[in-house]
């Protein structure tokens, strides 16, 4: 088998913050599964309505950004979960400021805009992935027996 070795513990820990951009249920969701990962990730929350990012402080326990431009010079990554037309011009701007970026979907409202944020991802060496959720698939749940049942014992990326 070829690949290279996941090296768990070399990577560990390169992201002490991420930024949250939008408060609804998926950003809850992130964040419930960054505090899974590693609760020492220090997570910041923006969004246009600021009571909701107060909210959303209140219940996950995130430190709150008056503004995108505060919340992107206070990470080192970070979660869009806005609305598809917003995804864009958060993610441009994410990019030019070199933060990598976990987008939900769909990533953009055209092709021309996704191709746009991929340039710029290459130009500025800044991660951007679309997230997929693949936890209701088949495959899915026989990776899980698999982990589960000690069969796999190492991952290869």
């Amino acid at each position: 088998m070829e690949g290279k070795l996941m090296n768990l513990e070399k990577n560990k820990n390169k992201i002490k913050s991420i930024g949250i951009i939008g408060a609804g249920y998926a950003a809850g969701l992130h964040s419930k599964a960054i505090k899974k990962i590693d609760d020492s990730i220090i997570q910041f929350i923006f969004d246009v309505n600021s009571e909701k990012s107060y909210e959303f402080s209140d219940e996950y326990g995130c430190e709150i950004a008056e503004s995108l431009a505060g919340l992107l010079d206070s990470v080192d990554a970070v979660i869009v979960a806005t609305p598809v037309w917003t995804h864009y011009n958060i993610v441009s701007e994410a990019i030019k400021q070199k933060k990598h970026i976990l987008c939900e979907k769909p990533m953009a409202v055209n092709c021309a805009e996704a191709e746009e944020m991929l340039n710029l991802s290459e130009k500025f060496k800044a991660i951007c992935a679309v997230g997929f959720n693949y936890r209701f698939f088949d495959i899915t749940n026989s990776i899980l027996d698999e982990i589960n049942e000690e069969k796999v014992r190492e991952i290869y990326i």
